[in-house]
């Protein structure tokens, strides 16, 4: 699409005018910068919907994710733009946008193709590069503070391997997911109703729990006790867990 119409009363519009008074500048910024990527690529649009990456919205943007996630939760509640966020990758739709279309887009609508995850961009600025090694560092502080509050196996400092092993994640999986993940992680280890009694390190967890308590693992029905009866607690124990070690639940082929 090479265009679509730009009331010039478009800075009036309440739902606009709420986000600015609420994300100042930067919700215009998202909301429009928006529409134009969902523009630019409608003839990749199946059924209205376009689905991009995290990073290649947060490159277009120039924000990092969590930046931008209040501001479209915000448009999102308004209809303005409807967002769904999966895999690190963002589907988002734009209702009555083909109202604002350009005639020629009316007339004439490419067969849909896959969109683009990739594009060129300038060379980052020394302060791009200092703000992302900020943001990735605010993240690392994130993900291993909640680590720690789950009350797992708890860490007294944020060591380099600990940050290493957290970005090798974070390059699968977003922020979110593997606060999830640990989260789902810390309640089938404190819960009668799980076998899973396994603890591990942030880093060994990451390494090798993370894919199989993510939330689309299905973990809380993979990990239940029922499933496992063949393998009874032992007699004058009084943990309600049924004991496996690690070597057990890996040839079973649940790690």
């Amino acid at each position: 699409m090479d265009w679509f119409k730009h009331l010039t009363c478009s800075h009036e519009d309440p739902d606009i005018s709420d986000a600015w008074d609420e994300f100042g500048d930067a919700a215009i910024v998202v909301f429009w910068t928006t529409l134009e990527i969902y523009g630019r690529e409608f003839s990749h649009t199946v059924d209205g919907k376009l689905i991009i990456s995290v990073k290649y919205f947060e490159r277009k943007l120039r924000r990092k994710w969590r930046k931008i996630e209040k501001i479209l939760d915000f448009f999102n509640e308004r209809s303005r733009i409807i967002y769904e966020l999966s895999d690190n990758k963002l589907t988002i739709t734009i209702p009555k946008f083909i109202e604002v279309a350009s005639n020629w887009t009316k007339r004439k609508q490419k067969q849909p193709t896959e969109a683009p995850t990739e594009v060129t961009q300038e060379a980052p600025t020394a302060k791009d590069i200092e703000e992302d090694i900020e943001e990735e560092r605010y993240i690392h502080t994130r993900i291993f503070d909640h680590w720690n509050n789950c009350h797992i196996v708890v860490h007294n400092k944020l060591t380099t391997k600990d940050r290493t092993a957290i970005s090798a994640a974070l390059k699968d999986r977003h922020e979110q997911e593997i606060i999830n993940a640990i989260s789902n992680y810390a309640k089938i280890l404190k819960s009668p109703d799980y076998f899973f009694s396994y603890k591990w390190t942030l880093i060994d967890f990451l390494k090798r729990g993370l894919r199989k308590f993510a939330n689309e693992a299905d973990p809380f029905n993979n990990f239940k006790t029922d499933r496992n009866k063949a393998a009874p607690i032992s007699e004058g124990n009084d943990d309600p867990k049924p004991m496996r070690t690690i070597e057990d639940l890996e040839r079973s082929g649940l790690i």
